[in-house]
């Protein structure tokens, strides 16, 4: 049975991946021979396994490298292309590129939050590059809020403990840490709750992780996750599908620990896409 749409899905690294698994409509399950499904072609938009895309030199190796990536998934010849990844995604607007991105779900989930609980801190967890944009609190201005109450803490190399640490011990470490920071900027308040917004769809893997880290500080957590929102906004623009049918693709192949311990992460969420990281495809002439 073809597929019933095929789309492109791009991050740099493993994280929007479990966007990918939140559009699995049976996620305890592979797809039968059958099944209508979902083609999914996921691309690794990180240039090798020692240079992090984050890690570019500079705002226009950043910009070459996700025009270079947006190029590939269009000869792909999708029915969609969607950029799941809040650093690629605040870069979208430098490339005039019409890829839908996460942050605008981002954007929409703040609005949601900011408009129901006007008295609650959020604090706003991302990657230097996501942080420095300040797209979500741009997005936000555009939209006439308030955004005052929103606290942006910079996680350097989060997203890569979360792909290698099995165990979630160092993530827990490493949020808590963060997580101090951005309390620190709240002026000495000692609020009963806090938003916080997982802004690297690598975080939603260990929420509850950082929930736990954050109840430990003081304030009980409300977490925000724009994973599942991109998701939701995703599938609204396809078809009816039954399962899904998932390629990973990139320019090298990833280390052995985040081989072994990104399905681990993934198969409770999607058999389907952590089978994908299994039996992923990697090419140096991927971009």
């Amino acid at each position: 049975m073809p597929d019933v749409a095929r789309i492109v899905v791009i991050d740099a690294g493993f994280g929007g991946m479990g966007v990918v698994a939140a559009l699995d409509p049976a996620p305890d399950r592979l797809p039968t021979p059958d099944a209508h499904t979902l083609g999914v072609s996921f691309l690794n938009a990180t240039p090798s396994d020692t240079l992090g895309f984050n890690q570019l030199p500079d705002e226009a190796a950043r910009l070459a490298t996700l025009a270079a990536v947006l190029r590939r998934a269009r000869a792909e010849g999708p029915d969609g292309v969607f950029v799941a990844c809040n650093t690629l995604s605040a870069l979208l607007p430098a490339l005039a590129d019409p890829a839908p991105g996460i942050i605008e779900a981002g954007v929409t989930l703040l609005t949601e939050q900011l408009r129901a609980h006007p008295d609650e801190p959020v604090l706003l967890l991302g990657t230097e590059t996501t942080v420095r944009s300040e797209a979500h609190r741009r997005g936000l201005a555009k939209l006439g809020l308030d955004t005052s109450a929103l606290h942006a803490v910079a996680c350097p190399h989060l997203e890569t403990c979360i792909s290698r640490d099995p165990d979630g011990e160092a993530v827990r470490r490493a949020a808590t840490g963060f997580l101090k920071q951005g309390l620190e900027r709240l002026g000495g308040t000692n609020p009963a709750r806090v938003a916080l917004f997982l802004g690297c769809t690598h975080y939603s893997y260990r929420g509850p992780i950082f929930a736990e880290a954050l109840r430990a500080l003081g304030p009980e957590p409300r977490l925000l996750n724009p994973n599942r929102a991109f998701a939701r906004r995703i599938g609204a623009a396809l078809p009816p599908f039954e399962g899904l049918n998932v390629r990973f693709l990139s320019r090298y192949r990833p280390p052995h620990e985040e081989l072994e311990n990104v399905p681990r992460l993934l198969r409770p969420l999607s058999l389907a896409t952590a089978r994908a990281v299994d039996t992923g495809k990697w090419d140096p002439d991927l971009f």
